[in-house]
C-alpha cells in the first residue's frame, strides 16, 4: 500500500464529465511520457455519500488493495472540498490486512474425524492460506507461474492418492454404513479419477522458472569469474 500510495503522485487528475453512471462521479488519471503526451489512462468512479471508489484497473477486485489511481483520488478530492473521501470506508480494509489476521490460529486438531464441521474447516483453512498467498504473489509473473506449475503437481500428486470412493465419505467406510436402505449387491460408488501414470515425457522433474532464472544466473557469474581469471 505504501509503494502505491508513493507512486500515486506521478498520476495527473482531471473531472471526467462524460462518465456519470448511477450518481457516481468519474475522473480521468494518467502519467506524462518525456514528450509531455498522456499515457497510462485510468478512470475512477467516486460516490461521494457512499464513499465508494472504484478504479477501471480493478486491483482491489483481483489483489485486495487499493491501487495507487484510487489513492491519488483521495487524496486530491480529499483536499479539494470533499474531506469525507480521506476516511476510508472499512470495506477497503479487509481483515486478511489487519493484526486480527496476523494472530488468528487456523490449526486444526490431528484427530480422525469424518463430521461434516471439520471437512467444512478444512476447506476454510485452506481456502484462507491459498487466498492470502494468491494476493501476495498476483503482481510477480515469475513467482505466479512457479505456484501454478507447483499447483498442477500437487493436483496430480493428490489424484493418484485418492482412492475409488464416494465423495465426502472416508476410505474405510462401506456403503452399508453409509447408507443401509442400499443393497450390497448394487453399490453405488463414484467413478475413480483418471490419472496419468507418466504425466511427463522425461522422469526427471521439470524446474519450475524460479529455479530457471536461478540457475541461468549462476552460469553467468561462473563465466565471469572464468573470465577475470584469464
Amino acid at each position: 500500500m505504501q509503494d502505491e500510495y508513493s507512486k500515486s503522485f506521478k498520476y495527473h487528475i482531471r473531472p471526467n464529465n462524460s462518465k456519470d453512471i448511477d450518481g457516481m462521479f468519474a475522473y480521468e488519471l494518467h502519467k506524462l511520457d518525456q514528450q509531455g503526451n498522456p499515457i497510462d489512462k485510468r478512470i475512477v468512479m467516486v460516490d461521494f455519500v457512499e464513499r465508494k471508489l472504484i478504479c477501471s484497473c480493478k486491483m482491489f477486485e483481483k489483489c485486495g488493495w487499493l491501487c495507487r489511481h484510487v489513492l491519488r483520488a483521495i487524496d486530491h478530492l480529499g483536499y479539494g472540498g470533499h474531506p469525507e473521501i480521506l476516511n476510508i470506508h472499512t470495506r477497503y480494509i479487509l481483515k486478511r490486512w489487519t493484526y486480527d489476521a496476523k494472530s488468528g490460529d487456523f490449526t486444526l486438531p490431528a484427530i480422525q474425524d469424518t463430521t461434516e464441521r471439520v471437512y467444512c474447516s478444512r476447506v476454510k483453512q485452506l481456502t484462507g492460506s491459498m487466498n492470502l498467498l494468491a494476493t501476495r504473489i498476483c503482481m510477480d509473473d515469475d513467482i505466479y507461474k512457479m505456484l501454478e506449475e507447483g499447483m498442477q503437481e500437487l493436483k496430480i500428486r493428490a489424484e493418484s492418492m485418492m482412492p475409488a470412493m464416494k465423495f465426502g465419505q472416508p476410505s474405510t467406510s462401506t456403503e452399508a454404513e453409509l447408507n443401509p436402505t442400499s443393497s450390497e449387491s448394487e453399490p453405488h460408488w463414484a467413478k475413480a479419477l483418471k490419472v496419468r501414470t507418466d504425466p511427463f515425457k522425461s522422469r526427471t522433474r521439470r524446474k519450475n522458472r524460479i529455479e530457471i532464472i536461478r540457475e541461468k544466473r549462476r552460469q553467468t557469474k561462473l563465466q565471469e569469474r572464468a573470465a577475470e581469471g584469464k
